[in-house]
């Protein structure tokens, strides 16, 4: 590659990052990726598994969240009652850590300064998907 008025060519050292719902080989399927591209981005795939299959890890990501939100809104909430946490960590997150993130803004907004997030803070269809789930098995 030769740069505007340059005589000579120049070295790129460039990386792509790419995100995709979907696993690649499906979008290879769908005709979105060419079948070339994709073999040559395939050593570089990973795949990081979505929040429903780790929930181990929502309570850290929950107190990581609430202190975050602590430090944007300079507030203190003292962190999650057990019922809360007993409510989210069953949760099936279909948004993701980004849902996990959001509701942990919205409520601290709520909140007054150092009270606790209790179950009666979360939103009746998060709390409702999980009675219903846990009443079909």
């Amino acid at each position: 590659m030769v740069p505007d008025g340059g005589t000579g060519p120049i070295t790129l050292d460039v990386r792509l990052i790419a995100s995709s719902a979907a696993p690649a080989e499906e979008l290879a399927r769908r005709g979105n990726v060419p079948p070339t591209l994709l073999k040559a981005l395939e050593p570089g795939i990973v795949r990081i598994p979505a929040l429903r299959e780790h929930l181990e890890d929502v309570p850290l990501l929950l107190h990581h969240f609430l202190q975050e939100a602590n430090r944007e809104r300079k507030k203190s909430l003292n962190g999650f009652t057990s019922s809360a946490l007993s409510a989210l960590e069953t949760y099936n997150w279909p948004g993701n850590v980004r849902e996990l993130r959001d509701l942990v803004r919205a409520i601290s907004g709520k909140k007054k300064q150092g009270t606790m997030i209790d179950a009666t803070d979360i939103p009746p269809e998060i709390l409702y998907r999980n009675l219903r789930r846990h009443s079909s098995q």
